[in-house]
């Protein structure tokens, strides 16, 4: 995907601009997941009453699940997509596993500036993780934090000297 993103990035020039986004998405996935779970559901509920409650909350955390990683992905496409933005307005060239890394760390730091802990390629899986990890929590009532990951990343990605973290993904002096 940091192909993708490198040669079609969102548009996306400012923290607005990702809120609008990020908020768009949320309402598309929500309507799908929306009407997913009523056709499961219901072809649970006609299929026996034997355990349809049961039935019903299995499928309630599979389609949370499902869910939890579309919204990953479109996080991180719209987090890389800023990034990118970002680069490129500084001036910085940039390759796709230098995207792929930083939009990771973006993802996974917490604070107001990107972790250089983060930049670690361990990131990722732990990245991939924590989107199939929220997906049962997100599927309850008011426990869902989806949506919300590309806005804070990209907060961090402005709060970075991303310079400083392309040398240090480069093995260059002067990283931070």
């Amino acid at each position: 995907m940091s192909g993708q993103v490198l040669e079609h990035p969102a548009v996306l020039y400012d923290l607005e601009d990702v809120e609008l986004l990020a908020s768009r998405q949320s309402r598309s996935i929500s309507t799908a997941v929306g009407g997913l779970q009523v056709a499961l559901v219901a072809a649970a509920a006609a299929s026996t009453l034997e355990g349809g409650p049961v039935l019903a909350l299995a499928i309630d955390g599979a389609v949370g699940q499902v869910a939890s990683v579309v919204h990953g992905f479109c996080d991180w496409y719209n987090t890389g997509s800023y990034l990118v933005r970002r680069l490129n307005a500084l001036g910085l060239p940039v390759e796709r596993a230098e995207v792929r890394r930083l939009t990771n760390a973006a993802l996974m730091s917490r604070g107001r500036a990107i972790d250089e802990r983060a930049l670690d390629r361990s990131t990722e899986l732990r990245l991939v993780r924590s989107w199939i990890g929220r997906g049962l929590v997100d599927a309850l009532p008011f426990g869902s934090s989806l949506g919300r990951a590309s806005v804070r990343a990209a907060r961090r990605i402005d709060g970075s000297d991303l310079g400083a973290h392309l040398r240090r993904l480069r093995g260059e002096p002067g990283g931070p």
